[in-house]
């Protein structure tokens, strides 16, 4: 059984504290992304969680957009 390979995309962080950072090389289907992305600065911190938009226009393929905070347990 064969497995798909696919070629590293880049996603865009907007919002929140990764704003205007561009994360490389994502691997995985870029059709079906993650349904959000969490970023904690610390162990028991608040998570930042960014949900997946599609770009509009040259750049990164996806747009993660900051949607709030909960906290990293």
């Amino acid at each position: 059984m064969e497995t798909a390979q696919f070629d590293p995309y880049d996603i865009k962080m907007v919002g929140g504290p990764l704003d205007g950072r561009v994360i490389k090389r994502v691997t995985g289907d870029p059709m079906t992304p993650p349904d959000s992305v969490r970023y904690s600065p610390a162990p028991g911190r608040p998570a930042a969680v960014y949900s997946p938009r599609p770009a509009t226009g040259d750049g990164p393929l996806w747009t993660y957009v900051f949607i709030g905070y909960e906290l990293d347990v």
